[in-house]
């Protein structure tokens, strides 16, 4: 540490950077594309048949056959978005004006958007050191008007999902799990989206798999899946009646995502070795820190089935911001979660002012005893002012990770010093 003394002050006091900032570590699936889906959209150009129900289309039904197959699950459906997957696994589930739905305080925005569009409400709960779902606040937080228990399984590392199923069980409540950024997650040797009535994953560009939209929703229940593809295609089953249509949308995915889907799950393993390796890396050269300086790390309630592509580590409250600013500066990349638009109840900021399209406020309007506050959950507060977020992509280098290291190690000794 004595190197330290003599090194150059922080480049956001002046000082000369570690880093020049070339690297970027947010997973882009993008960036793994090559011939193999370039010839898999060819084949759906040359058929002439990109609509997934089209004689001759294939892609996207493959593409749901073998992505079920993957997880154990009977049945998937491959959709347009993420958002679009989470609505309709509400929606097929029934959720409705008068439900409540327990979403942890640290999530994305359109899990609760998905909600709302069904006419239920979300109801926020507390995170604790996992960033997950706090089972204490949870159990608090369950009404006579609660229907479901969301769980999301945020940036690659799975929910205490066993737990959270046992307490939706016990209290006859729905679990749909939100695995958008977590597709090949699992817990205990289960794959996540397999423990509750339905689930939903994301395709969009920054997703461990990429069609740069697109989304799945799975199932274990024939009659959730057959209400999940009337609600993604115009209200019809196909092969069924016409006159059985349901009022619902148009949310299907085409033939070329089904192609890119395809082939990127065949990938699946390979996209994750590299970042899960990197992870153990980069936390290995960090946990070297953490005896000196008051850091910790993200609670992984099962290290084996995290996808390894973030790390999370915990600085002293009054220090979380202004550490995120030295590292940007020194070059290295890093959120500070608090501050992350949208990825919490707090910066929510629609769901704040319930800023709807309709004049009526509608779902708000239906609850009008429901309020959304800054501060209405401290401790994710709290936790989030003190979280420092890496993201870790295949395409970081050694030198990438030494530069991590490095940069920690130099803002820790100036900013967490005794």
């Amino acid at each position: 540490m004595e190197r330290f003394t003599a090194m150059e002050k922080l480049a956001i006091h002046g000082g000369t950077p570690i880093s020049s900032g070339d690297f970027n570590s947010r997973l882009q699936g993008a960036r793994l594309l090559d011939d193999r889906e370039r010839q898999a959209v060819l084949e759906v150009l040359e058929s002439q048949a990109l609509f997934r129900y089209a004689p001759g289309a294939r892609k996207v039904a493959e593409f749901e056959r073998d992505f079920a197959a993957r997880l154990g699950i009977d049945y998937a459906l491959a959709v347009c978005s993420g958002t679009a997957a989470l609505h309709i696994a509400f929606a097929s589930l029934g959720l409705t004006c008068g439900d409540e739905v327990l979403v942890p305080a640290f999530y994305y925005v359109a899990t609760a958007h998905a909600i709302l569009a069904t006419g239920a409400i979300p109801v926020f709960v507390e995170v604790d050191e996992s960033l997950g779902m706090d089972l204490e606040d949870l159990r608090r937080k369950i009404s006579p008007r609660t229907k479901a228990i969301v769980p999301v399984h945020m940036r690659g590392v799975p929910s205490n999902i066993t737990a959270i199923s046992a307490i939706a069980k016990e209290h006859g409540l729905l679990l749909i799990e939100d695995c958008a950024q977590s597709c090949g997650a699992t817990f205990q040797g289960q794959h996540v989206g397999t423990f509750g009535d339905a689930a939903a994953f994301s395709l969009q560009h920054e997703k461990v798999l990429t069609t740069g939209d697109g989304g799945v929703v799975v199932t274990k229940d024939p009659d959730v899946y057959e209400r999940a593809v009337r609600f993604h295609n115009n209200g019809n089953f196909p092969g069924a009646s016409r006159e059985q249509a349901v009022i619902a949308l148009n949310l299907r995915m085409p033939e070329l995502s089904g192609a890119v889907a395809g082939e990127q799950l065949k990938k699946l393993d390979g996209i994750l070795a590299q970042p899960r390796a990197r992870h153990r890396k980069l936390k290995a050269g960090l946990a070297t820190l953490s005896p000196q300086y008051p850091i910790e790390f993200q609670r992984v309630h099962d290290p084996e089935g995290d996808l390894g592509i973030s790390l999370v580590m915990f600085v002293p409250e009054a220090k979380g911001e202004e550490f995120s600013r030295a590292l940007s500066a020194e070059g290295i990349p890093n959120w500070w979660l608090y501050s992350s638009l949208g990825h919490s109840y707090h910066t929510s900021y629609q769901l704040l002012q319930k800023r709807t399209l309709n004049s009526k406020g509608f779902p708000f309007s239906c609850y009008p005893e429901v309020e959304y506050y800054p501060g209405m959950c401290p401790q994710t507060d709290s936790l989030l002012r003190r979280s420092i977020h890496f993201d870790i992509n295949p395409f970081l280098t050694d030198e990438d990770l030494d530069k991590i290291i490095a940069g920690v190690e130099k803002v820790a000794y100036w900013l967490l010093r005794d």
